[in-house]
């Protein structure tokens, strides 16, 4: 008996005791250049039961697809690159509609450091997340970390929006992993929740577009991630992509997703409403968040613009 047929029968053993099932330990990168970005993923790794979502249906789908708690082989990137508005045009995080979803990440002081205890560059930065739900009621599973904040005010429709804040303190290396130390508002000044994001695709340029993955329950006897979030960012408002463009960052998710066995149709399409302002969601960080920036940016060793060894 082969090896992959033995690992066949044993994945149709686990299946049938309710247990997902991923084989295959190669890990590599492929990096593409020009228009298509850089991407990242397993080259070896597969399942025996792969089911993305072929058709369009309602979110979130019960797949988590066949992630790795660990990305192995993020794409490098460098991180003052991604400074800046980002428009969220896809994404496995929120469980009902989410409306006029933007990101905007900020420089701490010229971002410049080393990560703590050696010589490793990093950029330090802070990111606000903020979208809107339309819901009477905004509640999760309890599995998936700092959901944001919510509170209302009447759209150009009449209807009840809810707005959604998250504030990040993070540290990201040029090899495209970002540690985040994240708040929620409606935790008042609880502890953050720290988090590990990995670049998985980045096109580069003003009409760019990036993809990250977060594991948000890991298996630590499977290594197989649990519970994930995914976002697809971009850096032009969704509602003024061009068709082409359109139809290759829904290319680009397909193809960088099936190797972990989904499909953008796992994940969500975010709806830009001109007569919602997402601006009205401003909710001011909290006190706590202030404080553990600045005291971070005070611990962390400081280097040169010029020093950028990775």
């Amino acid at each position: 008996m082969t090896s992959m047929t033995i690992s066949t029968v044993l994945c149709v053993l686990a299946l049938a005791g309710g247990l997902r099932c991923c084989f295959g330990q190669g890990y590599g990168s492929y990096r593409d250049s020009g228009y298509r970005g850089q991407s990242s993923g397993p080259v070896a790794q597969a399942r025996n039961v792969c089911n993305p979502a072929t058709t369009k249906l309602t979110f979130p789908t019960p797949n988590e697809g066949c992630f790795p708690n660990i990305l192995k082989n993020p794409v490098q990137v460098d991180p003052l690159s991604r400074q800046g508005l980002y428009f969220e045009y896809r994404s496995r995080f929120s469980p009902e509609q989410s409306y006029n979803a933007q990101v905007v990440n900020s420089l701490v002081c010229d971002g410049l450091v080393f990560f703590p205890g050696t010589y490793t560059p990093a950029v330090h930065w802070t990111q606000t997340y903020r979208f809107i739900t339309f819901s009477q009621e905004y509640t999760y599973d309890g599995t998936s970390p700092a959901h944001g904040s919510g509170y209302g005010y009447q759209s150009g429709h009449g209807q009840k929006a809810t707005c959604h804040n998250q504030f990040y303190d993070s540290i990201s290396g040029y090899n495209g992993v970002d540690f985040y130390n994240s708040f929620d508002p409606e935790l008042g000044n609880a502890q953050p929740v720290q988090q590990v994001f990995y670049l998985m695709f980045v096109k580069p340029g003003p009409r760019g577009f990036e993809i990250q993955y977060s594991c948000d329950v890991r298996n630590e006897e499977t290594y197989i991630c649990e519970k994930v979030s995914v976002f697809v960012n971009c850096r032009v408002h969704p509602n003024q992509l061009t068709p082409e463009e359109n139809y290759e960052i829904d290319a680009t998710i397909d193809r960088v997703l099936a190797t972990y066995c989904m499909s953008k149709n796992d994940l969500q399409k975010v709806i830009h409403r001109d007569d919602l302002s997402v601006e009205q969601c401003n909710l001011a960080p909290l006190n706590a968040f202030i404080s553990l920036v600045n005291g971070y940016a005070a611990s962390l060793p400081k280097r040169a613009p010029s020093d950028r060894r990775y």
